[in-house]
């Protein structure tokens, strides 16, 4: 008898039913969107902030993190690379070295973060030359540099002109050279600012006096949802006095910022949702 009292009330006055039913359709479709649209760009954002910097998961000396000296550094064995790689959900192991200099142009000069890289698998991991503003990329084996094209500015610096790097290297020896710029590149983040330059990763260990040593190595999953697995696994594949870090664990100010925003988004969901409720009962 209820429902059928109730399917007739319904039909009573069908244009009421008619705004009644759009206003919950058209609700629910609107917050179904405003929330993939949301938590896509938070996929987004991380996915490109960590194939440039850290990766989902990291490789480094033990207190690297806390203290980026390139007395921290390590030598891993060959097969490291090789057997993180064959892990599942694992797309790249990338190398890198990272250390700070004095980056000089005449009379301008500023501090940057210098990056050895292996041209093809930073390529291969985040796209690299798809970022190039002017010039080309590097190439395996050359000595020249690219240079973040807000660091470029500064110094007033354009493809084809000299960047002179000025450092310490490994365990206190000097480091300095003189770069012919490849190219200008735009990768500044929030964990990265605009003060980068990218060296071919045997040139780095050139410049530094470092050897076959690099700082970090730099892993890409295939699946967010992977990640405690692949951090479980690398670490028990890690030789030991190496440390093995999650992004969310090197990069909590990404992680605060992205719960602040989504509160922010389920807000104003809610009061979405409060506002079609009321709209309903009356």
């Amino acid at each position: 008898m209820y429902l059928h009292l109730a399917w007739r009330n319904i039909w009573r006055n069908r244009s009421r039913t008619m705004i009644t039913a759009a206003s919950i359709f058209f609700a629910v479709i609107l917050v179904m969107f405003t929330r993939s649209m949301q938590l896509g760009s938070y996929e987004h954002i991380v996915h490109n902030a960590l194939s440039r910097y850290t990766g989902f998961v990291q490789v480094h000396g033990k207190g690297f993190w806390d203290d980026r000296s390139l007395d921290r550094s390590m030598a891993p064995p060959d097969t490291l690379r090789e057997r993180i790689a064959s892990l599942p959900h694992v797309t790249h192991v990338v190398p890198r070295l990272e250390t700070f200099a004095l980056a000089s142009s005449g009379a301008r000069t500023r501090g940057t973060l210098v990056m050895g890289i292996d041209p093809r698998a930073e390529q291969e991991m985040n796209q690299l030359d798809n970022r190039l503003v002017s010039g080309e990329y590097l190439k395996p084996g050359e000595k020249r540099a690219l240079i973040e094209k807000e660091l470029a500015r500064y110094l007033r610096l354009t493809a084809g002109d000299t960047l002179l790097l000025i450092g310490q290297g490994y365990y206190g020896s000097s480091a300095a050279g003189a770069y012919v710029i490849a190219g200008i590149v735009d990768v500044a983040t929030r964990q990265m600012g605009g003060e980068l330059v990218y060296l071919p990763l045997r040139e780095a260990q050139w410049m530094l006096s470092a050897g076959d040593r690099i700082t970090s190595l730099s892993i890409m999953i295939d699946d967010s949802r992977a990640q405690a697995e692949t951090e479980n696994a690398v670490r028990r594949l890690a030789p030991p006095g190496y440390e093995v870090m999650g992004w969310r664990e090197m990069l909590p100010e990404m992680v605060q910022w992205i719960e602040i925003d989504n509160a922010g988004g389920v807000l104003m969901l809610a009061i979405l949702y409060i506002v079609v409720g009321f709209g309903m009962f009356g």
